[in-house]
């Protein structure tokens, strides 16, 4: 568990949830004998996100709630997943955000311990977190390929060039 997982572990017991069943990189996160599910979000500037095959698993679900932790022990926000079925872009003070799915599009996550290193490192490369993995991913990518396919590397780089392309 990750610390806000491990927060809001501890309010449902302190809350009188019993038989929590935690389900770590599924949806919902927790399950209760109560018959409740709940999903952990950490609230980032007042924004929550979700994947949009998690946002529309949870929107379906009976008794399902979000529990929005910021800096606090406690939640600041408890929302029905059924009051997001109308995709609200804001509930009550908490922006939700679903990222877009396309083709090709790779989402990666995080535990908070990794992405405070991550902040770490895009901050002396004076970078965003975003950029900073995007370039890092796109360099060994290149490099792995260009190992592997030399000429292939070499035939795009080429193709690029004569479009005009960098």
């Amino acid at each position: 568990m990750n610390k806000t997982e491990i927060l809001a572990h501890n309010w449902l017991l302190a809350n009188g949830y019993t038989g929590l069943v935690f389900r770590s990189h599924k949806t919902p996160d927790f399950l209760t004998e109560q018959g409740q599910s709940f999903e952990v979000k950490l609230a980032r500037n007042g924004t929550i996100w979700f994947a949009c095959d998690q946002f529309e698993d949870l929107i379906l679900m009976d008794n399902a709630k979000v529990l929005v932790f910021g800096d606090k022990s406690f939640p600041d926000a408890i929302i029905p997943a059924e009051e997001l079925r109308t995709r609200p872009q804001v509930w009550k003070n908490v922006r939700v955000l679903v990222a877009a799915q396309h083709r090709g599009v790779i989402n990666i996550r995080f535990n908070d311990g990794e992405y405070e290193l991550l902040e770490e490192i895009a901050e002396d490369a004076n970078r965003s977190v975003y950029h900073w993995c995007k370039e890092t991913l796109l360099k060994q990518l290149t490099y792995d390929v260009a190992y592997k396919y030399p000429e292939q590397v070499q035939i795009g780089i080429d193709r690029r060039l004569s479009e005009g392309k960098r």
